[in-house]
């Protein structure tokens, strides 16, 4: 039986866990670039492992990525054209600049993920669930997807439930 792992890679990579087990790496807040290649660094290779570890147990592992993030609080840039009678659409970003955004922070976790075979890792992105049309959403169905600039409302968690579509179907297909 097929059994999975999610993991999701939210914003610049940060180190999480005591200071004492990584004497060598930099602190968090160090945004110089031999400490980002670092944390980068360090990220690839945790991220590696767990593949390998939950691959050793048969298990295929599923590397969520972030969804759009926003340069402004989506609320409050709701709010602004609700209350003046106009369009919401003005809260709307473009999808080039949310493919922008995105750069540096997808590109690692997919980047160790295609190194493996699809039985192994796979991502999932709900990037194009979010933005298409050439823009990334942030209201369906009169309702904010976003609780500030970064993070889904219970509303987004819901509309991006939709991108867990192929882990269930592959589990149903393995089920057989």
């Amino acid at each position: 039986m097929l059994r999975t792992l999610s993991w999701q890679v939210d914003g610049i990579p940060v180190l999480k866990g005591c200071p004492d087990f990584f004497p060598s790496i930099p602190h968090v807040g160090d945004r110089s670039s031999s400490a980002m290649d670092q944390q980068r660094e360090l990220l690839s290779q945790q991220l590696e492992e767990t593949i390998q570890f939950f691959n050793g147990k048969g298990c295929k592992v599923w590397v969520m990525l972030a969804p759009p993030e926003f340069a402004y609080n989506v609320p409050l840039k709701l709010a602004a054209p609700v209350n003046e009678g106009k369009s919401i659409k003005a809260s709307f970003m473009p999808r080039n600049a949310g493919l922008r955004r995105r750069a540096a922070t997808d590109k690692l976790p997919s980047e160790v993920v295609s190194k493996h075979k699809s039985s192994e890792a796979a991502v999932l992105d709900p990037f194009d669930l979010f933005c298409s049309d050439g823009r990334c959403i942030t209201v369906e169905d009169n309702r904010s997807l976003y609780y500030d600039k970064t993070h889904l409302s219970y509303y987004g968690s819901i509309y991006g439930s939709k991108v867990f579509q192929p882990v269930a179907d592959e589990l149903i297909r393995d089920s057989k």
